[in-house]
């Protein structure tokens, strides 16, 4: 066995990336943590020694990949991260770029400008980024927080995009997207997700104008609200600029995404978007407006009423359940559901059946195959059992659920692993807690399940 002496440049190579891949895990790019230590590794790494250094520096690939994450971070380390990255980029030659910056209970956003100024001055090369900042609960003087100004720019914002990775942009994550202004007039063909929080939905048109225009293949698009102070001071200055534009121009504007398969955003919004190649609609929670969901059902309309539209996804659930615009965003094509936190009335909604011209089905979903169901607590587990035998003992020529997925549910009486790993020969219901013994003999019957912690 060769000593690390001994080890080809290659192999040295591979174990200081090994060193550090902990960390890197994209998309799955904000964790929790306090650290930047990926960079401070690479950094460490280069000092050993000269042939150490000389290696570490042939390979620009380990330093194009950088993952910051702070919790309370002080002004000097802001200003270490800073220098961090600085010497990451530099030594990431001309590679394309992946960074995620995640900055929690920051005093001030002015104190992380410096941060995103560097990774703004190589945004030709941007292929995967995200930042996400929010603002500490400490009172901090005045409750407005300036924008950085530049020394030279009459008051403009300075964190100006011009290129925003260009033909290398994949994926753009931000909470403070409106903390930036736009300057792109070129096509970003590679943009495939765009993820933004605003403060208010207003605030958010001026990002959306300036990047989709651009993005004709983006494939993922979410638009979340978010109320913090950081999101309340950068979105003013932009939303009054995308209000005036408007204004001028006498007219919205209208986004047609010819690509896009997955849709998040709030009801307001959707009236401007047309999405032919749309597959799942997330909502954070349903509109009971009764425009809301005539504005849901035009969009489908303009759209070609795509035939990959097949999931509704439904992030929070209210007491509106009884409310029949609700029921009207499932159309009876949609085959797969997944829901947060269900409610009673959400259980009874989809066992309700109906015969029509002397056919058995469902109300609502009545091909429904496909069913996950996240942060259910214990006391609905009769109501999910009564909801899967319903729709399991229709009859098999009625039949259509095929598979359930369980995420953090019914903890205090968890899935039975006979259910979820059953013998070839059957589940023996005699060996099931009563709770759970209809779903098992679905189970028994072909009905597949699943269960995870998360």
């Amino acid at each position: 066995m060769a000593t690390i002496v001994n080890l080809v440049d290659d192999i040295l190579c591979d174990i200081f990336s090994l060193t550090i891949q902990n960390t890197r895990v994209f998309p799955e790019i904000f964790k929790t943590g306090s650290d930047f230590q990926d960079c401070v590794s690479l950094i460490n790494i280069s000092r050993v020694c000269r042939r150490w250094r000389e290696v570490a520096l042939t390979d620009s690939s380990l330093w194009s990949s950088i993952y910051i994450h702070l919790d309370s971070p002080t002004a000097r380390t802001l200003d270490k991260a800073t220098y961090f990255a600085s010497i990451c980029f530099t030594r990431s030659k001309d590679l394309s770029l992946i960074c995620a910056i995640s900055i929690s209970n920051l005093d001030h956003l002015r104190f992380a400008s410096p941060l995103v100024q560097t990774l703004i001055s190589h945004e030709d090369r941007w292929s995967r980024i995200a930042i996400n900042f929010t603002p500490s609960t400490r009172p901090f003087g005045s409750s407005k927080i300036n924008i950085p100004e530049s020394e030279d720019s009459d008051g403009e914002q300075d964190l100006l995009l011009r290129y925003a990775g260009s033909s290398h942009l994949k994926e753009f994550h931000s909470n403070l997207a409106s903390w930036f202004t736009y300057s792109i007039n070129s096509p970003l063909p590679a943009l495939s997700t765009l993820r933004m929080t605003c403060f208010i939905l207003v605030g958010c048109m001026d990002t959306l104008a300036n990047l989709l225009p651009f993005a004709l293949n983006l494939q993922e698009l979410e638009v979340t609200l978010e109320t913090t102070r950081f999101d309340a001071d950068v979105v003013e200055r932009n939303m009054q600029v995308w209000m005036a534009a408007v204004q001028e121009a006498k007219v919205r504007p209208h986004f047609t995404l010819p690509a896009l398969q997955t849709l998040n955003i709030h009801a307001p919004l959707i009236p401007l978007f047309t999405c032919s190649a749309l597959k799942i609609y997330v909502m954070q929670t349903i509109s009971w407006r009764p425009s809301d969901l005539t504005n849901y059902l035009e969009f489908i309309e303009r759209s070609g009423l795509p035939p990959s539209f097949r999931t509704i996804e439904v992030r929070s659930t209210t007491s509106l359940w009884f409310n029949a615009p609700v029921r009207g965003y499932f159309l009876p094509t949609i085959t797969n559901l997944l829901i947060t936190s269900p409610e009673k009335r959400f259980f009874t909604m989809f066992y309700e059946r109906s015969r029509e011209d002397g056919v058995v089905g469902f109300s609502v979903l009545p091909a429904l195959k496909y069913l996950e169901i996240t942060d259910c607590g214990d006391g609905h587990l009769p109501f999910f059992s009564s909801l899967i035998t319903s729709r399991w003992d229709i009859g098999a020529p009625h039949r259509t659920l095929k598979s359930v997925r369980l995420n953090r549910c019914f903890t205090s009486s968890p899935v039975p692993e006979l259910l979820l790993s059953p013998p070839s020969n059957g589940i023996d219901l005699t060996r099931v807690e009563e709770n759970w013994r209809e779903i098992a003999r679905c189970v028994n019957e072909g009905l597949s399940l699943f269960a995870c912690e998360l």
